[in-house]
């Protein structure tokens, strides 16, 4: 459970940015657009309590980076995976370097 919590956190989050981006493809205020933009706001208020949660009982100085890296990190990912972006050289060491971040602050 300990490590539960960060990871449907994370999760949430990242999946708040991919709904986002996949609302894009449709016309706004269209009925796809409203269950996109809904999927995102729940996955963005999941992301938000299950936050919450964790600083209750972590470092707020450990949890934030370590979010904020993880996410970074699969939505470039996701980006790739769902929606043809490119991965060059630099987001390739992005990734290297937040592995190596999220690494270093969970240990």
């Amino acid at each position: 459970m300990n490590r539960v919590l960060p990871l449907f956190g994370i999760a949430a989050s990242a999946l708040a940015q991919i709904f986002l981006k996949y609302a894009a493809r449709f016309e706004v205020r269209g009925t796809q657009w409203f269950l996109c933009m809904g999927a995102s706001l729940a996955s963005y208020g999941a992301s938000f309590f299950l936050y919450a949660a964790m600083l209750r009982t972590r470092d707020l100085s450990r949890i934030s980076p370590i979010m904020a890296s993880a996410v970074a990190i699969l939505v470039v990912l996701a980006g790739s995976a769902f929606f043809g972006e490119q991965i060059s050289i630099k987001r390739a060491l992005g990734i290297a370097f937040g592995l190596a971040a999220l690494y270093l602050l969970s240990s």
